[in-house]
C-alpha cells in the first residue's frame, strides 16, 4: 500500500523546524566552542584539541583544590540541552503558524474552485486582491482562464442553439412537403414539383452541414493548408469568370480590377473559396442593374482585394457582429435567399489562418465593401506562423 506524503503545511513546517534546528545547533556548538577556548587562555577553539589535562599541583594533593573556570561550561551545555526542547516546540508552533499563513490563501483558492465546480457557475471569480507576488499573478491567471472558459461555453451553447434552429427550418420545410404529396394522389408534374422542392431543401442542407463540418476542424485544428504561390489577380478573375452567369441571371454588372502579379503563398482552394463567398454576398444582396466590383492590388507588404456592392448597404450596430457564426443583419431576408450566416465567418478564418486580416466598410443606402488583407509572397517568410 502506498503512503500518501503529509500535508503541504506539515512539510512546510518540518522544513522550518529542521533549518531552525539545524542553526541554532550549529549557534550552540560554536557558543559553546569559544567560551571553552576563552576560559582555557587559548585564541581558538581548535587550540582546545592540542591541550593537554593540567596536572595536579601540591595543594591540591594536599586536599584543596582551585576552582577550574573551564568546569562552568558543563553548566552551559546543560543550560543548552534543557533549551533544545522548548525550542523544538516553539519551532514547531511557530513553523505551522507560519505556514498555514502563507498557505490560507491557496486554501480560499481551493475552495472557491471547488464551488465554482460544484454550482457550474462560470461566472464567480476568485475573490482575492491581486498582488504583485505569486499568489497575485496565480489569481489573476485563474480568473482570466475562468473568463476564457464562460465565453467559450456561452459560444459552445450560442451554436448549438443556432445549428438546432438552421437545422429545424428546412427540415420542417421537407416533411412538410412530403405530407402535402402524400396527402393525395397527384399527377407526375406535381410530384416532379415537389421532388425539387424537397432537392433544393435538401442541398440547402447539405451545404449547412458541409459549413459546420469545416469551421469545426478550422477551430480545432485539423484544416490542413498547402500553401503555394499564387497570383491573386489571376484567381479573382476565374472567380470573377464562374460567378458572371448568376450575376447575369439577377441583372448585376460584375468586374474585376486586377493589378499585374499580385503574389501571395496561400492555398488556391481556401482563398477561392473566400474570393467566392465574397463575391456571392455581394450578388445575393445587390439590388437589380447593381454592381458588384472586385479590385485587387498591393500596397509595400500586403495584397488587398476588396469586393465592393452596391447593394442595400449594413446598419453600424450589425457591422461588429457580421463575422459571427450564424449571425445575419436581417435574418428574414437571409433566409429568404437561403444564406446559412456561416460564409463570412469562414472567410475571416481563412484570411486569419494565411496571416492576414478581413474588414467590412458599409452604409445604409450606399452598399457595403469587404477588403482582405494577405501578405505579399516576398513578406511571407516574415510573417509569424498562425495555427490553422
Amino acid at each position: 500500500m502506498r503512503l500518501l506524503p503529509p500535508p503541504l503545511r506539515v512539510r512546510l513546517s518540518l522544513w522550518y523546524v529542521g533549518v531552525l534546528g539545524a542553526t541554532l545547533l550549529v549557534c550552540g556548538v560554536v557558543l559553546y566552542a569559544s567560551l571553552a577556548a576563552s576560559l582555557a587562555g587559548v585564541s581558538s577553539p581548535l587550540d582546545l584539541l592540542a591541550m593537554h589535562p593540567p596536572a595536579p599541583t601540591s595543594s591540591a594533593v594536599a586536599g584543596g583544590a582551585e576552582p577550574d573556570p573551564r568546569a562552568g561550561l558543563g553548566h552551559v551545555l546543560a543550560a543548552l540541552v534543557l533549551l533544545v526542547p522548548l525550542i523544538g516546540v516553539l519551532a514547531v508552533a511557530s513553523g505551522l503558524f507560519l505556514a498555514g499563513r502563507a498557505l490560507d490563501p491557496i486554501d480560499r483558492i481551493t475552495r472557491t474552485a471547488a464551488r465554482i465546480g460544484a454550482e457550474r457557475d462560470l461566472r464567480q471569480r476568485i475573490e482575492l486582491p491581486e498582488t504583485p507576488d505569486e499568489v497575485g499573478r496565480l489569481v489573476a491567471t485563474l480568473n482570466a482562464m475562468l473568463a476564457e472558459l464562460e465565453q467559450a461555453f456561452a459560444r459552445e451553447r450560442q451554436f448549438t442553439a443556432d445549428v438546432a434552429h438552421e437545422l429545424r427550418t428546412p427540415l420542417a420545410a421537407l416533411i412538410g412537403q412530403a405530407d402535402v404529396a402524400l396527402a393525395r394522389p397527384r399527377s407526375a408534374a406535381a410530384y416532379r414539383r415537389t421532388l425539387e422542392a424537397i432537392q433544393r431543401d435538401a442541398s440547402r442542407l447539405t451545404d449547412l452541414v458541409e459549413q459546420m463540418l469545416q469551421l469545426a476542424r478550422a477551430e480545432a485544428g485539423q484544416q490542413a493548408l498547402v500553401f503555394e504561390r499564387l497570383d491573386l489577380g489571376q484567381l479573382a478573375e476565374a472567380v470573377v469568370g464562374s460567378l458572371a452567369p448568376l450575376a447575369a441571371e439577377r441583372r448585376l454588372r460584375l468586374s474585376v480590377v486586377a493589378s499585374a502579379a499580385v503574389w501571395v503563398e496561400g492555398d488556391q482552394v481556401q482563398l477561392s473559396q473566400l474570393l467566392l463567398n465574397l463575391v456571392d454576398n455581394g450578388l445575393r444582396y445587390g439590388a437589380p442593374d447593381g454592381q458588384v466590383e472586385v479590385r485587387v492590388g498591393r500596397g509595400p507588404a500586403w495584397a488587398v482585394v476588396t469586393v465592393a456592392d452596391t447593394g442595400p448597404g449594413i446598419a453600424a450596430e450589425a457591422l461588429p457582429r457580421l463575422f459571427d457564426r450564424f449571425y445575419r443583419a436581417d435574418d428574414s431576408r437571409e433566409r429568404a435567399r437561403g444564406g446559412a450566416g456561416l460564409g463570412l465567418a469562414i472567410c475571416r478564418w481563412i484570411a486569419q489562418a494565411h496571416g492576414g486580416r478581413i474588414e467590412v466598410a458599409s452604409h445604409v443606402g450606399q452598399g457595403t465593401t469587404f477588403s482582405v488583407h494577405l501578405p505579399l509572397a516576398q513578406a511571407a517568410a516574415a510573417r509569424p506562423a498562425l495555427p490553422v
